[in-house]
């Protein structure tokens, strides 16, 4: 997530932009893409904050100008509490935002609001940004690696962290890593000597709201998608043949799949199409980090996390296991600030 800010000295003063996140992209973002330097440590795409702001800077550059700092909303929050004079990111976060390789990389400025201080990226992420009423703030981790921090460490596994989004990532040392990963496949600095591997898919939980409300507009309430939810979890439904649901309704990074549905009928219950559509989102994510992946990895087990251990999809990760991984049910809660300490 993104965002922009003039550091003040109270909360009154405080200015700050809208809040930038993952989905954001115009119709004239994949275009703008194409203009964008090409990145050394990666590939760039919608949503990322360097690309955000980078497409504001030439569509809007008006709206830039009361702002002097940018960063992520959590280090907007630490400059803020610590009242310090620049802002900091780990190389979590800045990988996340794009063209970071330790450091900004610099033909990217050309494309920036020169009177916009960029974070300053700090490799340690245990670096204190300063003080807040005696307690002493640190940089902010990345969500998904605080995540898997905050998880039960097993040998040779992934994780399958399911939730709004979802997410497909192992731990791996630097050097195991194979020449050739697929562009779905992102390499997230983790720790010194370790990576993380990740597939993440923009269609997770989010997917069962959208179908829902595509089939049934008129009668479509969270508290309707809760009790149909818990049914499937108690009891599971027969895919009709023929139907099938590919549920891309946010467009996913690396490749062109789009949003289908087929062998859809009249006579399909509101049960069977959400079933088919858990099945759509395991088969998304398995297709984003595929298999053979993990089998070249020497990933022998599967953790499921959050969602994933629902029985409503813990039976099409079985279903989908080609390869017979083992699965694992972590008993800890995942905990993004208990992982975030762990830095």
């Amino acid at each position: 997530m993104a965002g922009l800010t003039t550091i003040l000295t109270d909360y009154d003063s405080l200015i700050c932009s809208h809040l930038y996140n993952w989905t954001y992209r115009t119709a004239k973002t994949p275009n703008f893409l194409k203009n964008l330097p090409e990145w050394r440590s990666g590939q760039v795409h919608p949503g990322f904050g360097m690309v955000t702001l980078a497409e504001l800077n030439q569509e809007s550059p008006e709206l830039l100008k009361p702002f002097t700092h940018c960063g992520t909303i959590m280090d907007m929050f630490l400059t803020f509490l610590t009242q310090s004079s620049s802002t900091l990111i780990s190389t979590h976060n800045a990988h996340s935002w794009g063209y970071c390789n330790d450091t900004w990389q610099s033909d990217v400025f050309n494309f920036l609001p020169d009177w916009i201080q960029l974070p300053t990226v700090t490799d340690d992420t245990s670096k204190v940004v300063g003080t807040w009423q005696g307690a002493k703030c640190h940089v902010a981790s990345g969500d998904l690696q605080a995540s898997v921090a905050s998880l039960e460490q097993f040998e040779s596994t992934a994780y399958i962290i399911l939730g709004t989004s979802a997410q497909l990532c192992c731990l791996v040392d630097h050097r195991e890593i194979p020449d050739t990963v697929p562009p779905t496949v992102v390499q997230l600095p983790y720790s010194p000597g370790k990576k993380l591997l990740a597939a993440c898919a923009m269609n997770g939980g989010n997917a069962l709201e959208a179908v829902l409300k595509l089939h049934s507009p008129d009668t479509y309430s969270t508290e309707k998608l809760k009790n149909l939810l818990a049914e499937l979890d108690k009891n599971s439904q027969t895919i009709p043949n023929g139907l099938k649901i590919d549920p891309i309704f946010i467009p996913e990074r690396g490749i062109s799949k789009e949003l289908s549905i087929s062998g859809l009928s009249s006579d399909n219950s509101e049960l069977e199409i959400l079933e088919a559509t858990h099945l759509g989102i395991i088969r998304n994510l398995l297709s984003l980090f595929p298999i053979s992946l993990l089998s070249n990895l020497k990933i022998k087990n599967l953790a499921l996390v959050g969602s994933a251990q629902c029985p409503r999809f813990k039976r099409h990760i079985q279903s989908e296991n080609v390869q017979n991984l083992g699965l694992i049910l972590p008993s800890s809660e995942i905990s993004t600030p208990l992982g975030a300490t762990r830095f």
